[in-house]
């Protein structure tokens, strides 16, 4: 746009010359006309050469090496698999604050289900990811769950979106139960995210979008969030259920640090269901329903699968392909027996670690990539990254790193290192899930003693803190105590710590081999803990 009218202004320059010219107007008539040759060919240039953006955004998902993905998959060979991408926080709202704004937690001051972004110091004027592309004329739409309901309101419209958002709602499983097959009649919440996002594209291909220069498309799926639903032709490329492998380790992480004290909670979420009221800290979810529970969340993710063969294969159809950036990434990650745990709001690799697949625009600069990026990687890099590979400039004051030097090269590009995250605590049950103040009565006896993630507790009244580190070696973890006045970590009362050892980790998401021996406070490490306790402290 701007190179637009910069071709604007120097043709109507040239115009007042050619009618006073004589002499040494005739010369600079010719400057100034080549000068706006030069000015057509770059704005045309520019335009040109900036890139479509598809953002897919996939709820709950962790890295789905046990789902049947042969279209991710593809997506993943055709550009570069972060194999180790973490979430700033694990939990949707807050973290969808996090990336999309392109800023930590501890600067959104969102955590949970009450406060969002633009209610920080300073927020009404911070420019989010689709809000640089819209200030770069781009057309900016958004459908099925991007931004969190109301968190911000009107999912940031307009600051964020050339129109409102569209959120098809994903319906509860008959008898509110945590998993079900579904067949028409039945709604189908991704599927129609899908219809939509797929007319938005055909509308962009039909040139009746001509005002913009580009579009940056945002799709959010949301079949791997409880309740773990599916259409039945999803389940049935799966094996029975008593197939399917179940978590090794299903209790808490041994040694002498808080992991089983606060990274455990109370299962208020699940404990949601009809048929899963059965689950304390002492007795784990059975093996019968755990075989049924993995069966369901990787058929939901192979329907995820599905809805984003049908986009990719709408790009190739509209010939929208070799122009567009395609990102895959989902929120957080999710439990699956692990620990005793099933839903996400923990600091383990199980809650944090997420897929995260970028693929560049074939007529791009950046168009020849590693196929696996090994180091760690934060979500708050995407805004950089994404504003990189496609064409536009840099926002400034942002915390993320611009990776794509690194899909090129391979090596490490962030200025340090490794992957920061937190999530809080509160000893309250009924405040935090004030909405559904049954969660917390029927295992009250028995866990009693033991945390919830702060769901719907105000900010100022958080009890701890879990403050994480996530190097290619190591996790490193500090349970502290939270300043409500100064909304922030009391850093001089830590109760807890988590050391795991993740050096013989090879990247493939492979929770059950790590995570399960904690060694903080053991003499041998005592020098990686204080070094690691260090680097913890400068990311927050």
């Amino acid at each position: 746009l701007a190179g637009n009218v910069l071709a604007r202004l120097a043709f109507r320059e040239t115009c007042i010359v050619i009618t006073t010219s004589s002499g040494l107007n005739l010369f600079m008539l010719r400057l100034r006309f080549q000068a706006f040759c030069l000015v057509v060919v770059l704005a045309h240039y520019c335009v040109a050469n900036k890139s479509n953006v598809l953002f897919i955004v996939v709820d709950n998902m962790r890295p789905p090496v046990a789902a049947l993905t042969p279209h991710m998959n593809d997506l993943s060979a055709r550009g570069t698999l972060f194999s180790r991408a973490f979430c700033q926080i694990s939990w949707c709202a807050p973290s969808r604050n996090s990336f999309l704004s392109g800023r930590r937690p501890v600067t959104t001051e969102a955590y949970n289900f009450v406060n969002h972004f633009r209610e920080a110091p300073g927020a009404a004027a911070w420019t989010t990811l689709p809000g640089h592309f819209k200030a770069n004329s781009y057309w900016t739409t958004s459908v099925g769950k991007v931004f969190h309901p109301n968190l911000p309101p009107q999912f940031d419209f307009p600051q964020s979106w050339s129109e409102l958002p569209v959120l098809p709602e994903k319906p509860p499983c008959p008898n509110n139960t945590m998993t079900c097959q579904f067949e028409a009649p039945f709604f189908d919440a991704d599927a129609d995210t899908t219809n939509i996002a797929i007319e938005r594209l055909q509308e962009w291909a039909n040139g009746s979008l001509a005002s913009y220069d580009n579009f940056f498309l945002a799709v959010g799926f949301q079949s791997p969030r409880l309740p773990w639903s599916a259409p039945r032709e999803a389940f049935e490329r799966y094996p029975a259920a008593s197939e399917i492998p179940v978590a090794t380790h299903t209790m808490s992480p041994t040694g002498e640090g808080a992991g089983d004290k606060f990274e455990w909670f109370r299962p208020s979420e699940i404990n949601l269901y009809s048929d899963i009221r059965n689950v304390t800290h002492s007795d784990p979810l059975t093996i019968p329903l755990q075989h049924e529970a993995r069966r369901a969340y990787y058929s939901a993710i192979t329907h995820v699968d599905d809805q984003v063969g049908r986009l990719l294969d709408t790009l190739k159809q509209l010939k929208l392909d070799s122009s567009t950036v395609i990102a895959l990434v989902a929120d957080h990650g999710q439990n699956l027996g692990e620990h005793n745990t099933w839903s996400m709001m923990n600091v383990l690799d199980s809650s944090l670690r997420v897929p995260m697949s970028i693929v560049p625009a074939s007529n791009a600069a950046v168009n020849r990539t590693v196929q696996v990026y090994p180091h760690p990687v934060e979500l708050i890099d995407l805004y950089p990254t994404l504003a990189s590979l496609a064409g536009l400039p840099q926002a400034s004051d942002l915390p993320g790193t611009d990776l794509s030097p690194g899909m090129v090269s391979g090596a490490v590009v962030k200025p340090v290192s490794a992957a920061f995250s937190q999530i809080t605590r509160c000893r309250n049950c009924t405040e935090s899930y004030l909405h559904e103040w049954s969660e917390c009565v029927w295992d009250e006896a028995a866990d009693s003693g033991y945390f919830v993630p702060c769901c719907f507790t105000p900010r100022d009244a958080f009890d701890l803190v879990g403050l994480s580190v996530r190097t290619a070696s190591w996790r490193y973890t500090a349970w502290c105590g939270w300043d409500g006045e100064r909304l922030e970590p009391a850093w001089d009362d830590c109760p807890g710590a988590e050391l795991y050892d993740h050096r013989g980790d090879t990247a493939e998401f492979d929770v059950d081999a790590f995570e399960n021996v904690n060694l903080a406070g053991d003499p041998v490490y005592r020098d990686v803990q204080e070094e690691l306790g260090v680097l913890l402290r400068s990311g927050f």
